[in-house]
């Protein structure tokens, strides 16, 4: 087996305006499929996909931690998102962000969003590069884990929703998946997950319980759920 020090250069872009979807992809995330989008980066006649969120990311919870994805490298051969192999070749995968600020990025690939801004995530493999555009924003509201915001304020800055969907929770199966997000929940008691949609916000879905409170802002792919699996499928603590 031949091993090679290349650094893999992954080039992101995330601007405001003017960007560019990749074709859709889906991969397993808590046992379902769901839509994430991809780019193919192609290293040594193997095209590897590079998993992520999608093409717009809003910035919708206070705390950094939860505002953490992986770029993830949908490989077989694949130790901690960092060293893969293709076609026979080891590769060390090295993940650099220009603009820290905006958005960093760790050894193994995860994204922390920061602030609205202009980021470059690049990396290259042999002759191989690629580019990835996110547009990031800041959301309406910053909430914090557990904060509720009552639902006058909502109607009162954006108005009432341009549709709502929701589903049922009942009890022995206390989890369900809406609109690609996942939910679970304890006790035994019936629970409906009702999310509101702004055509202001088309990434956005706004979780609101009982129609009375605002409980939750979630990022159309990006809060899927894949973040977890792939920390939980790659051992990354």
């Amino acid at each position: 087996m031949k091993h090679a020090r290349i650094p893999i250069l992954v080039m992101i872009v995330l601007c405001v305006f003017g960007c560019s979807a990749p074709a859709v992809a889906q991969v397993l995330a808590y046992g379902e499929k769901v839509v994430l989008q991809t780019a193919t980066l192609s290293i040594d006649g193997v095209d590897v996909p590079i998993y992520y969120g999608g093409p717009t990311y809003v910035i919708t919870c206070a705390k950094e931690s939860s505002r953490q994805y992986p770029l993830y490298l949908g490989l077989e051969d694949n130790i901690r998102n960092h060293l893969i192999q293709a076609n026979g070749t080891v590769y060390d995968v090295t993940f650099e962000s220009s603009s820290p600020e905006v958005a960093s990025v760790d050894e193994y690939g995860f994204v922390t969003f920061r602030s609205e801004g202009t980021v470059t995530f690049s990396v290259h493999a042999g002759n191989s590069s690629i580019q990835i555009q996110v547009q990031v924003l800041q959301g309406p509201w910053t909430l914090n884990s557990y904060e509720r915001l009552p639902i006058e304020n909502v109607v009162k800055r954006l108005g009432f929703p341009n549709r709502r969907t929701s589903t049922t929770v009942s009890w022995p199966y206390m989890a369900t998946r809406l609109d690609g997000i996942y939910y679970s929940f304890g006790g035994t008691s019936d629970i409906e997950v009702v999310h509101w949609h702004y055509d202001e916000y088309p990434t956005l879905f706004f979780r609101v319980q009982e129609n009375s409170t605002l409980v939750a802002i979630q990022n159309s792919g990006w809060d899927c759920g894949y973040a977890a699996t792939v920390r939980q499928k790659l051992s990354i603590r």
